[in-house]
């Protein structure tokens, strides 16, 4: 059974935007997972050596926060790796992807208010 251009058309204009959007989910994924820090920051500028508040918003800090789950497929996620870590933190993310196409992705079922927040800042090694 043959296609038609237009199906052909939508077809592969669908194809392409689940793709985008997945290659756009692992990359913020991998950015999370190579985290030992992740963290929102409030309104203000961000320095990589500075203090944190008590208004940040962590995902993972010494062990994934709670409201937040592991996601990830065809991957090994430690969330208790001893070495490297941050800036005297007590462990960090350390993935190993099993299979081509494997990826890591953290999410919560909750909403999350970003209002407030203008820095997204993370450590990877």
């Amino acid at each position: 059974m043959q296609q038609s251009k237009a199906e052909l058309t939508s077809s592969c204009a669908f194809d392409y935007m689940r793709a985008l959007r997945r290659t756009i989910a692992i990359i913020i994924a991998i950015a999370i997972a190579c985290s030992p820090l992740f963290a929102l920051l409030p309104n203000r500028t961000h320095q990589a050596a500075r203090a944190q508040s008590s208004s940040d918003l962590f995902v993972y800090g010494d062990a994934l926060a709670v409201a937040w789950q592991d996601w990830s497929w065809n991957t090994a996620v430690n969330f208790t790796n001893a070495a490297p870590t941050f800036n005297g933190s007590a462990a960090s993310i350390a993935i190993a992807y099993n299979q081509p196409w494997a990826g890591a992705l953290f999410g919560t079922n909750s909403p999350v208010a970003t209002a407030g927040y203008t820095a997204i800042a993370f450590q990877a090694y």
